[in-house]
Formats: C-alpha cells, sequence, structure tokens
C-alpha cells in the first residue's frame, strides 16, 4: 500500500492539503521585491540560492482576498515545469500522510464549477481535506506571460 505525505496549509480561513513531492522547500516569508509589467496575480520576487523566484499569493489566486504577511506566513518553493515558482501561505500547520485508498478524485460537478486547482479530496476519519495541485493553479495563458515577462 503506498502513502502519499501533505503539507497542511492554512490560506485565510481555509485549509488545503499539498502534495510534499512538489514542494522543494518551504521557507519563512521575506521580503518580496516587486516587479514592474508583472501579471497582477505575482506578488513579486523573491532571491532563493542565487534564483529570482516569482511569488504567486495564493489566497488571491484562489479567489480568497489578499493576506498580509505575519509571522507565521511562508513561501512554498515549487518548480512548475520549466521554472520555478513561490507560493505565500499564512501558515504550514503540519505533515500528514494519507494511505492511496483515503484520496479520492474530486468529483467532476466540482472541478467543472471552477474548481481546477482542486486535484483530489483526501478522508481521514471524519476529516475532509481539498488537495491543491500548485502546478495547475496558473493556466497554460499565465504561465506563457509569466515566460514571457520573466525572461524564462
Amino acid at each position: 500500500m503506498s502513502e502519499i505525505q501533505l503539507a497542511v496549509v492554512k490560506v485565510k480561513d481555509e485549509v488545503f492539503g499539498v502534495d510534499s513531492s512538489c514542494i522543494k522547500q518551504i521557507v519563512k516569508y521575506q521580503d518580496v521585491k516587486k516587479a514592474k509589467n508583472m501579471p497582477d496575480f505575482i506578488e513579486g520576487f523573491v532571491r532563493h540560492q542565487d534564483e529570482d523566484i516569482p511569488v504567486v499569493g495564493l489566497a488571491g489566486k484562489l479567489g480568497l482576498g489578499e493576506t498580509e504577511a505575519t509571522k507565521k506566513t511562508k513561501i512554498l518553493l515549487t518548480r512548475a515545469g520549466e521554472f520555478s515558482l513561490g507560493f505565500t501561505v499564512d501558515d504550514v500547520t503540519e505533515l500528514v500522510k494519507y494511505e492511496d485508498r483515503e484520496i479520492v478524485p474530486i468529483p467532476d460537478v466540482i472541478r467543472r464549477a471552477g474548481n481546477s486547482h482542486i486535484k483530489y479530496i483526501g478522508r481521514k476519519d471524519d476529516d475532509i481535506l481539498c488537495i491543491l495541485d500548485l502546478n495547475g493553479i496558473l493556466s497554460k495563458e499565465e504561465a506563457d506571460k509569466l515566460k514571457e515577462k520573466s525572461g524564462s
């Protein structure tokens, strides 16, 4: 039986799971440097290991509104296809393991309702956890625009 490890993240008043294999590193929030002519969904850039990484405000991208950075705010550093991306979250609360049988695809009706960012649902005991697909957060058009603007 196979397991998946999830980082449980808080975004506004919502809690989501993120497959930890999609996360290169979790870092404390640092000042995000603003850049001109970037798409609206990009908060700016952070410098990490000699790389300027675009940062997406996950709350805004999920339609939950904007958030203010606190001491608990983290940046999830990921690799999305050809480039690195950072996602701000209000907190990473824990790492949990789910068995394959506890992970189910989301129903088509939910996906068609504009929830393409939710990949699976984790069910353990009486808890339900929506599992985000960070690689699917940006549309193809947004990813192309980001590549064009950042020179990737």
